[in-house]
């Protein structure tokens, strides 16, 4: 007799979720539904199974129905919601329909306050303006960081320009023997500076 391969849906009593696997029909889908009640120390309902073509198609459907509905953790178990409840009802061959529709709640909208929503536009209407004023003040640090950037580098172009004009200026005076001390004088900078600019030229007219 050919073996029947399945993929079950078990539930325990109070439980907001169930476990699913996959087994062979028979002594063998007892012995899961026995387990699983050892394991919970309550009573087990078989909720639903769905017949397979071989023990690989029922390891596959079982992978993939973990993966589809909201599972929990990495464990074999789905949390119980009207998808699930629409995928048992209509694609299992044995189906609980009495205890599956037990295990939903189907909430009142109507209870859902009025003022409850004017206060999540209102949350909604703040987040927007704290958006806008955001990207204004974003906007606003943007072009202050640009201007400030194309200052620096326009303060650091006109003290190269500087620093290259006293340094020409200290070394034509000095050529027409003007003293160090005069030289620092007429440029601002110290007699330090000035030795500093004009030995070094000196210098390199040494050695060339």
């Amino acid at each position: 007799m050919r073996t029947q391969h399945i993929v079950y849906f078990l539930h325990a009593k109070d439980d907001d979720f169930c476990k699913i696997g996959e087994s062979a029909e028979g002594r063998w889908l007892k012995e899961r539904i026995r387990d699983y009640e050892k394991f919970k120390a309550t009573r087990v309902t078989l909720i639903g199974y769905q017949y397979c073509e071989s023990k690989e198609a029922a390891k596959a459907l079982e992978r993939k129905l973990l993966d589809q509905f909201d599972r929990i953790g990495s464990q074999d178990l789905v949390r119980i919601d009207p998808e699930l409840v629409n995928y048992i009802e209509k694609e299992c061959a044995h189906v609980e329909s009495r205890h599956l529709t037990s295990l939903l709640s189907v909430p009142n909208y109507d209870d859902f306050d009025k003022e409850d929503g004017l206060k999540v536009q209102e949350h909604i209407k703040e987040v927007r303006i704290a958006k806008e004023e955001y990207t204004k003040a974003k906007r606003k640090s943007d072009e202050a960081f640009a201007a400030m950037e194309g200052a620096q580098q326009a303060y650091a172009a006109s003290e190269g320009k500087q620093k290259r004009y006293l340094e020409d200026l200290a070394q034509k005076l000095r050529q027409k023997n003007w003293e160090i001390k005069k030289i620092a004088e007429v440029t601002g900078q110290s007699e330090d500076w000035v030795k500093n600019v004009v030995y070094k030229r000196e210098q390199t007219r040494l050695v060339w």
